[in-house]
């Protein structure tokens, strides 16, 4: 049978027989077979057989054989007392009595307690029957004195009542009344009714009487009350509503109501329990070994806790459990520092190394794990707390850095999906920009150099203020000689216009060379700047890779279309050259019965050709100047101002993904995380300053800077506008060359490292104004403990080996345990743990008693070595010494009793949860 401890289960504790008496029985002919029938097809577990005053030992053992096991039977006996309520209807009384009483016991108890109708009439059937059954009732105190002397109260007996509705007993505002409310209040443990009726028992009832001298006396009941919806059946079709309990269908299980009534008790249709099935585990099996009972160990869907003696086992179960889900995460989560990759294929207690040792998981949606297996990947998620992971943990985070605590604190807040995916494109864009970012430096020093280079080729023309010179005394002397040669006017008009227009085409031919060869050099730039890094595969999601595709058709097409380009430009300039050559053939035509008629010819031919060869130089001089001041100082300007972007996009992409990650850590009420972008300082300074020659007064001032001083441990403010200030202007004066530079450096190196992104995410933990560093360590380690809980993947299940470990019992008690009762509600938690009060005050749903034989006297298995078995909190009772041996210790009392037994102070545990809720 599956015992997976307290689950949610249909209970109708408020269903009346089909032997009830009085008038309102509409039951008719329905036999006790079809009222079992129906209990049946309405699922429900655990019913209250009601009747009034008088349940029949016949009634009541037809009903429990007919339902057999499928569901439990209480005896509900409803009394009608002789208080009423402002409507003036008499208020009803519900008696819910342990099964284990014989119902003989409890109508002798009853037959003691006196009808208020007549004095001489007693509450048995004959004297109820011969009052009637309509009109008989009884006085409440008088009852309860009977039954508290019979009987023990909760332990035998609880006791329910309505509270709106007929036989209620809410009351009106009138003094008389509200004393009457509050007595039925106080002697009653649960509430029959609706959940409008858990808007006034889930919180505190003040009630205000007044004293003889007329002052008002506040009575406040702080004590919840679990209210149960019930049919209150009294015929077949109204078997209908009932109330979702957690617990065993017992009447111990009941009891855990009246203590954990908003965890344990839901009015609601469907099942409460809404965790998805793959993220929770159902059970775990030993197979192969001698060593193990090859029993099923059950898991509930909320809190397991694994208890036992030393050596018992507790934490070689959790381990198998995590080792089989995930064995390279496991053994890094219980080896932080090993990083020997054989060892993780190792099994820590060396059962799989032996006979034909496995260990297997059964997952809600009945997937099953094998430990032999564990090298196959699987993508079901968990997280696993070793025993002592946590203390090396905070101790490494207050030993180490605050950076330390930040990477931790990160790894925890990216551990759901949707947070590591944003993640992921957060570090996919910084690293883009990072590319760009350098690949547009690369492209401002091409230019540089470019530069360099028309300022060495202009240097190699020569001085143009000499040549300007040098033509104007050359142009002197050679009209000189035109004016003394024996030409007409005319003629030497026509020869200067001529000349003037073959310098104008050499100009033109010079110039449109140097344009066209700019325009070849940033097809050759453009070209280069192209990627053609991407590859579909490189991306994860189809939208992606579309954009991709395209992305890459365009690299392709504009590469292409640039070849074209490249084409034309070399046909249009050998087609104007062509035509330059066809037009100077011309003129030299023209030209040549002038020059003939010129003296000294030859002289004339020499200066003109000087002149022409001059202005060719001065030409390529002030197209060059045109080039440098025009072109590629514009050029670098822009490159300039992508580089400072590029690096601001990187900020912002930080800013982003801090602003995401905060939203994650908004959901804790006393713990403060603070995510701000912070600038990696030291190591900063380690990459840039080797650059520098330290001896020029201009480079000390440097050190001077936010940038670029010893912050020491110190983890400044950013303010972005100063700070991109300074790297400006270290930039300027590094491409100026102002700042002295150490043999073997390169400029264009030094600018990388001077806008290389050191930002990162750093975050700060507060509890109010307490810093990690300055916690205790039990502290630390409950914050630890809780941000590891809180922000690890939201409803896996989550593996804690000995939470309580350096923790002082308050904080156990109203911190820890405070957080489990939280946090099962929405994820399953297997706890191995020696503390009582982890185990009953967080209510735990499932305990898993762990036992080695030869380990602890009184404590041997039957079978194996190690044994296991698992049952609920309520599970309670004691099988006498002989029958001990013949069973083992683990089946011979209840978990209640290995609680008690087990763990020091288990007792104490109980008694102080019964204490806190007022038993």
């Amino acid at each position: 049978m599956e015992n997976r401890g307290s689950i949610w289960r249909k209970w109708d504790l408020h269903i009346h027989s089909p032997y009830s008496y009085g008038t309102s029985n509409k039951y008719k002919e329905t036999t006790v077979a079809e009222f079992c029938d129906k209990i049946l097809e309405k699922q429900i577990s655990v019913i209250g057989l009601t009747n009034y005053f008088w349940i029949s030992e016949k009634e009541y053992e037809e009903a429990i054989k007919c339902l057999e096991t499928k569901c439990f039977v209480i005896p509900n006996f409803e009394f009608r007392v002789s208080d009423k309520n402002k409507k003036g209807q008499y208020i009803n009384v519900h008696i819910l009595f342990n099964p284990k009483l014989p119902i003989s016991d409890i109508h002798k108890s009853l037959s003691r307690v006196k009808l208020c109708n007549e004095d001489a009439k007693y509450c048995n059937l004959e004297d109820i029957q011969s009052v009637g059954f309509d009109s008989v009732y009884v006085d409440l105190e008088s009852l309860l004195k009977v039954l508290k002397r019979d009987f023990k109260e909760v332990d035998d007996f609880l006791i329910s009542t309505p509270y709106y509705g007929y036989g209620g007993f809410k009351q009106d505002e009138k003094p008389r009344n509200i004393k009457m409310e509050l007595k039925y209040d106080k002697k009653t443990q649960m509430i029959f009714g609706n959940k409008s009726a858990e808007d006034v028992f889930f919180n505190d009832r003040n009630y205000k009487l007044k004293d003889d001298e007329n002052n008002i006396i506040e009575h406040i009941q702080t004590r919840i009350k679990p209210v149960l919806k019930c049919s209150d059946a009294h015929e077949l079709e109204g078997v209908n509503d009932y109330t979702w309990i957690k617990s065993d269908p017992t009447f111990e299980g009941l009891k855990q109501i009246i203590y954990e009534s908003k965890l344990r008790c839901k009015i609601q249709k469907e099942n409460p329990d809404k965790k998805i099935p793959h993220k929770c585990i159902k059970s775990v099996s030993f197979k192969g070994h001698s060593d193990f009972i090859e029993n099923k160990i059950f898991f509930n869907n909320d809190l397991n806790t694994i208890i036992g003696g030393k050596s018992s086992g507790k934490s070689l179960l959790l381990h198998y459990i995590a080792n089989t889900i995930n064995y390279k995460y496991s053994v890094k989560q219980q080896n932080p520092n090993n990083k020997n990759i054989e060892d993780k294929l190792k099994d820590k207690y060396g059962f799989s190394e032996q006979q034909n040792f496995d260990f297997e998981i059964t997952w809600n949606d009945d997937v099953t794990y094998k430990f032999s297996e564990r090298e196959t990947v699987k993508d079901r998620k968990f997280v696993y707390i070793p025993q002592s992971y946590i203390l090396n943990l905070t101790e490494n985070i207050r030993n180490k850095s605050r950076k330390t605590l930040g990477k931790f604190i990160r790894e925890i807040l990216i551990q759901d999906e949707s947070s590591n995916e944003l993640y992921q494109e957060f570090l996919k864009a910084v690293k883009e920009l990072d590319n760009s970012r350098d690949g547009q430096i690369d492209l401002y020093f091409k230019n540089e150099d470019a530069v360099k280079t028309l300022e060495t080729e202009k240097k190699g023309i020569g001085d143009k203020e000499g040549i300007q010179n040098y033509i104007k005394s050359q142009d002197l002397i050679l009209q000189t000689l035109k004016k003394n040669a024996n030409i007409t006017d005319n003629e030497l008009n026509r020869y200067d216009s001529l000349n003037s227009r073959l310098e104008k085409i050499n100009a033109y031919d010079s110039d449109l060379k140097l344009e066209l060869n700019e325009i070849k050099e940033s097809i050759d730039q453009q070209k280069s700047s192209f990627s053609y890094e991407y590859s579909s595969e490189d991306f994860e999601y189809n939208s992606a890779k579309e954009f991709i595709k395209k992305y890459n058709e365009i690299v392709l097409e504009s590469d292409k279309k640039l070849d074209e380009l490249n084409y034309e430009i070399v046909k249009k300039e050998s087609s104007i050259t062509e035509r330059i050559n066809s037009l100077k053939l011309n003129i030299e035509e023209e030209l040549k019965p002038i020059t003939s008629k010129l003296k000294e010819k030859t002289k004339i031919k020499a200066i003109e050709d000087t002149i022409k060869k001059e202005k060719t130089k001065l030409n390529r001089i002030e197209k060059i100047e045109e080039l440098i001041n025009a072109y590629h100082t514009q050029e670098r300007i822009k490159i300039k101002t992508k580089i400072i972007q590029f690096y601001k996009d990187a900020y912002d992409e930080y800013d982003k993904i801090i602003d995401v990650l905060n939203k994650r850590s908004k959901d804790f009420e006393d713990i403060n995380l603070i995510g701000t972008v912070k600038f990696y300082h030291k190591r900063y300074r380690e990459n840039l300053l080797p650059f520098f020659n330290f001896n020029s007064k201009k480079t000390k001032e440097l050190l001077e800077t936010n940038l670029c001083k010893d912050h020491g441990k110190l983890l400044p403010e950013i303010v972005y506008d100063n700070h991109i200030k300074e790297i400006e202007s270290v930039f300027d004066k590094i491409v100026h060359e102002e700042l002295p530079f150490n043999k073997h450096r390169e400029k264009k190196d030094c600018v990388k490292v001077l806008f290389k992104d050191e930002f990162f995410d750093y975050w700060e933990l507060r509890i109010k104004n307490d810093e990690m560093a300055n916690m205790s360590p039990g502290k630390a380690n409950l914050v630890i403990l809780k941000l590891l809980v809180e922000l690890s993947e939201s409803d896996a299940p989550i593996l804690i080996d000995q939470p309580e470990d350096n923790l002082d019992n308050r904080s156990i008690y109203h911190d820890l345990v405070q957080f489990l009762r939280k946090r099962k509600v929405d994820r399953q938690i297997i706890i191995v743990s020696h503390n009582p009060n982890i185990v009953v005050s967080a209510d735990s749903e499932n305990v898993i008693v762990a036992n080695q034989s030869d380990q602890d006297e009184g404590r041997d298995n039957k079978d194996c070595r190690f044994e296991y078995i698992n049952g609920a909190l309520e599970n309670s009772f004691k099988l006498s010494d002989d029958k001990k041996e013949d069973i083992g210790i683990l089946k011979s009392i209840g978990i209640r009793e290995h609680v008690t037994d087990i763990l020091e102070g288990g007792e104490e545990a109980f008694l102080k949860r019964e204490e806190k809720y007022g038993f």
